[in-house]
């Protein structure tokens, strides 16, 4: 008998274990089924229309002095005066005395000059005195036309070249007698003086560097897509397009107003890109009513371009990948669409191809997007 409860009583644990979950499964509540919602994504949007718009392009360079010009003496000499307008970063005006050498052996060399002058001047009046008087003996003597020798015609003509040779000799002594003195050739500013009281120069000895004032420039590579944006080609080396300059001067943004004047005639070896002119006027800012902006200094270049007609314009964070826009139709389902650009400017972009008037641009970033999915409109985009 033992034996037999011994046998059955793992079957009695499981026939009750299994009644009991039976019990509990038959009286158990049954959970209500809840509809699953469709993912709603809040966005805001931006209901575009064509309309006609001003190309810009942008570039960067740095600013450069127009043609700087080397100050050298055309004579030599000792200075014997150095302007105080002769230094680093003083400003002259043209005409200005920069520097003047010893003009005493120059002074010697014209009073040489000039007295060959009076002695060729001398020897051709007594020539021709001469030949009077000899004329005026043979008329008294002789009947018939003196000749030459009495004219003393072998004698006269070279006492003629010595009169120029001599007035030459005298006007080389005042020019360079005159090039004693070094004076500036245009309104300028000096660079990289090289010269001290005292010094023996040697004609085209460079003493200094003069950075005229009236201009500079700035050269600025442009992409080749940019340039039917300006109506210019490879070919077109001089333009006449208007361009705004910034810099930031100690933490001031500085703006000057420029002109693109021309393109140079080969592209930018490391970068393929064209190099063009901008020129700047009064980059010292000398009149007074401009901040100086001098060579050296880096700038960032918004030239204007042609107008483009019919054009969209949307922020760039609107843009996906591929050139591609999400738009809220007219069900508030989220759309995808492929566009064409014109140009990607620094804060916007400019369409020109794939949208229409009227369409909704889906400003704010979905993570998750889906084609169809609903969306809800933020107030005030309605």
């Amino acid at each position: 008998m033992k034996t037999l409860l011994r046998a059955l009583l793992p079957l009695l644990v499981v026939a009750g274990a299994a009644g009991i979950l039976r019990w509990q499964l038959a009286s158990r509540l049954a959970l209500p089924v809840q509809e699953r919602k469709a993912a709603v994504a809040l966005v805001q949007v931006l209901p575009i229309q064509a309309r006609d718009h001003q190309l810009v392009v942008y570039a960067q360079g740095t600013v450069e002095a127009l043609d700087p010009l080397p100050l050298a003496p055309e004579v030599g000499g000792r200075v014997v005066e150095v302007s105080p307008q002769l230094v680093d970063g003083a400003f002259c005006a043209e005409g200005d005395l920069l520097l003047r050498l010893d003009p005493a052996d120059f002074e010697l060399s014209l009073a040489a000059a000039e007295a060959r002058v009076g002695q060729a001047r001398a020897a051709l009046a007594l020539e021709q005195a001469a030949a009077d008087l000899s004329i005026q003996d043979w008329t008294a003597l002789v009947e018939g036309e003196p000749n030459a020798l009495v004219r003393r015609e072998p004698r006269i003509p070279p006492a003629h070249a010595n009169l120029p040779a001599g007035e030459a000799t005298g006007g080389r002594g005042r020019r360079d007698l005159g090039r004693c003195q070094v004076t500036a050739p245009f309104d300028a500013r000096v660079e990289g003086r090289r010269v001290s009281l005292g010094r023996v120069l040697a004609p085209g000895t460079v003493v200094a560097s003069l950075l005229p004032t009236a201009a500079a420039e700035v050269i600025l590579p442009l992409a080749l897509e940019d340039l039917d944006h300006l109506g210019i080609d490879l070919a077109c080396w001089k333009v006449d397009l208007p361009v705004t300059l910034e810099a930031r001067i100690g933490g001031a943004l500085v703006q000057r107003q420029a002109r693109l004047i021309r393109s140079l005639p080969t592209l930018d070896p490391a970068s393929r890109m064209l190099r063009t002119v901008a020129r700047i006027a009064d980059p010292f800012g000398l009149d007074g009513q401009r901040t100086p902006i001098g060579p050296g200094l880096f700038v960032q270049a918004s030239i204007q371009g042609e107008i483009a007609r019919g054009v969209f314009v949307l922020p760039r964070s609107a843009i996906l990948s591929g050139d591609r826009v999400h738009l809220a139709d007219d069900e508030d389902r989220l759309r995808t669409r492929q566009v064409v650009v014109l140009q990607r400017g620094r804060d916007e972009v400019l369409i020109h191809g794939g949208l229409a008037d009227g369409d909704r641009v889906v400003l704010t970033t979905v993570p998750v997007a889906a084609e169809g999915m609903m969306l809800e409109i933020r107030e005030g985009n309605r």
